[in-house]
């Protein structure tokens, strides 16, 4: 039984190491039905709160990626765009792999 705890704590501190979505999820899962929660709790709740972050943004780059061809456009005609658009496009820049220093660029012209 300690062989399969210590298994599972590496597997879920891994998984959190990597930010692996679905390893994630799955040492999760065992943990809670193996019923180590208690024994895990500062991983666990580390752990839940990971991946509540990690589906968040892996939601948001999904609403990204289907971003179509008109609203690329609407949003490449701002001359000057309001803040939160430029924040929101410096997000979906990072989000998609950009490094972060030519997105902070104040120049819209250079983001999109």
């Amino acid at each position: 039984m300690m062989d399969y705890f210590v298994v599972l704590i590496t597997a879920l501190l891994k998984a959190m190491k990597e930010k692996d979505l679905a390893a994630l999820r799955e040492a999760i899962r065992t943990v809670e039905a193996q019923k180590f929660v208690t024994r895990l709790k500062n991983e666990f709740q580390e752990a839940k709160t990971l991946l509540k972050s990690l589906e968040r943004v892996h939601n948001l780059k999904q609403i990204v990626l289907k971003m179509d061809k008109q609203c690329m456009a609407e949003i490449r005609g701002y001359a000057r765009p309001p803040n939160l658009v430029h924040e929101m496009m410096v997000a979906a820049l990072l989000l998609l792999g950009d490094s972060e220093k030519p997105t902070r660029v104040r120049h819209y012209y250079y983001i999109i």
